[in-house]
């Protein structure tokens, strides 16, 4: 499930299914998957991952190209992220990027959009980059907002935003024999996770 805010003020709730992406409206789920690409195939035992950056309501799962939906304009169903974003497993916002997480091409690896622009996915242009971690293990997790956490099986990773760089982030362990061994369980609330 995810809760989007509208920039009237409004709520919109969502839910994503093996196959299907819905919206609760009028006391109902509404249907609200892609037009052009059929049902999803998010595989067994993985899941949706959902965040929203201004607007834009994006979902992933590691098996289709990641969705989005303008909570604002009345869009009746979701579609394909702008530009090319990998597959990923887990979404966040830090700062002025959107984070995916546990990429399909490697699950130790992540990769940043560029600055204020969730369909910009070309590594080396306007900030955007990709990070494959040596350690720590496969990444079980994300938390986004003005820093981010990396949570990987054996180690949590700090996202520090670099102004003036030509690298938006540089990463700091600080945790380096604990993590979270289970994939989506993590929660994170205000300054915690």
């Amino acid at each position: 499930l995810a809760f989007a805010r509208t920039s009237s003020g409004g709520w919109q709730i969502f839910a994503g299914t093996s196959t299907k992406l819905y919206r609760f409206q009028s006391n109902a789920w509404v249907d609200y998957t892609r037009v052009s690409g059929g049902d999803y195939t998010v595989p067994v035992d993985d899941y949706w991952s959902f965040t929203q950056f201004g607007s834009k309501l994006i979902a992933v799962n590691i098996a289709d190209d990641p969705q989005v939906i303008d909570v604002d304009t009345g869009a009746t169903a979701f579609s394909a992220l702008g530009g090319t974003p990998p597959r990923a497993r887990y979404v966040t916002v830090v700062g002025d990027f959107v984070v995916l997480a546990s990429l399909s091409t490697g699950d130790r690896t992540l990769r940043n959009s560029a600055i204020n622009d969730s369909a910009g996915w070309t590594v080396g242009t306007n900030l955007c980059d990709e990070q494959e971690f040596p350690d720590g293990g496969r990444i079980t997790g994300l938390a986004g907002g003005e820093n981010g956490y990396v949570v990987q099986e054996k180690s949590i990773r700090r996202m520090i935003f670099q102004p003036g760089s030509d690298i938006a982030f540089r990463y700091e362990r600080v945790e380096a024999e604990h993590g979270a061994a289970a994939g989506y369980s993590l929660a994170s609330t205000a300054n915690s996770i």
